[in-house]
Order: C-alpha cells, then sequence, then structure tokens
C-alpha cells in the first residue's frame, strides 16, 4: 500500500495533521484538511488561531503552550484542546506534537496530530486494524516516510 493509502486510512479515521516551521511560526495544513482551506500556510499560526477564534477561550493558554514547548525543543506531548471544526461548533481534540530537531539538537518544526477527544487511541487501532494481514509494522514504516516527506517538503 501507499503513503497515501495509509494518510487516506488515518484521514477516513479522523485524525488530522498539520506541520508547524520553528523559524517563522507558520503552521501549514494539508489539501485534505477538512477544518481549514485546502493547502493553507498560517503565518503566525498559533496566534492566528486565537486572533480568529478557531480556539475556545478556555483552550488559549493550552494551545499557545504546545508551540512555546516546540521552539524550546521539547520532543512531544499531549494535551487536550478546544477548537472549531468545519461546521463553526467548538469540539474538544487531543492534541500530540512530536518535535523535530536538526543535527545540532535545535527545534526546527513539528507534526502536530489531533482527534476528537477521547478516540486518538482508538482511531489508530482503528487504522491498523484496516490494514491487510494486519501488518503494523509495514503500517508504522509507512507512517514514519509520510511524516519524513512532509517535513523534507515543508521545510
Amino acid at each position: 500500500m501507499s503513503t497515501e493509502g495509509y494518510q487516506a486510512i488515518l484521514e477516513q479515521r479522523n485524525l488530522r495533521f498539520c506541520h508547524y516551521t520553528v523559524k517563522n511560526r507558520t503552521v501549514h495544513f494539508s489539501g485534505t484538511e477538512h477544518y481549514t482551506a485546502p493547502s493553507m500556510h498560517i503565518p503566525h499560526g498559533p496566534e492566528a488561531a486565537v486572533e480568529k477564534g478557531a480556539i475556545a477561550p478556555e483552550s488559549k493558554e493550552k494551545w499557545l503552550g504546545i508551540f512555546d514547548a516546540i521552539d524550546r525543543g521539547e520532543k512531544s506531548g499531549e494535551v487536550e484542546i478546544c477548537f472549531k471544526n468545519a461546521q463553526g461548533e467548538y469540539r474538544w481534540n487531543n492534541v500530540r506534537f512530536t518535535g523535530i530537531a536538526d543535527m545540532d539538537g535545535n527545534p526546527v518544526s513539528a507534526i502536530i496530530s489531533y482527534a476528537p477527544k477521547g478516540t486518538f487511541d482508538d482511531l489508530i487501532r482503528a487504522g491498523l486494524s484496516m490494514i491487510p494481514g494486519d501488518d503494523k509494522q509495514t503500517f508504522e514504516a509507512a507512517f514514519s516516510r509520510c511524516i519524513d516527506e512532509l517535513n523534507g517538503t515543508l521545510e
């Protein structure tokens, strides 16, 4: 199965991704993202999301905290954030990030994934169960390639 096929599995399970670039604080959403317009680059993305009301007021500090953690070089983190969906309704989501550093260990970017609250691990398991023969190693390798390709094309 192709990288696109594995990405489709994740999307069908309502697991979404975006890419954050530390240097210019830009957030990039892929063309398949249903919360935003196709292939959006949002300069000053963390702050812009708050200013536009995409983040619920009670989640503002946690939302901005994710990006502060990434900027400090933290490798990973998880938090619950309430933000607007495509229908304009605030919904709670589990948000996870994985920081990516350069050869010197300086933070460069991060992959941020999110899914409706309470379903994150269920979504991953469901995605794995859709793979013929339940070949988890193939899935994990393709998933890693997908993240590497996303990171390589957006820096």
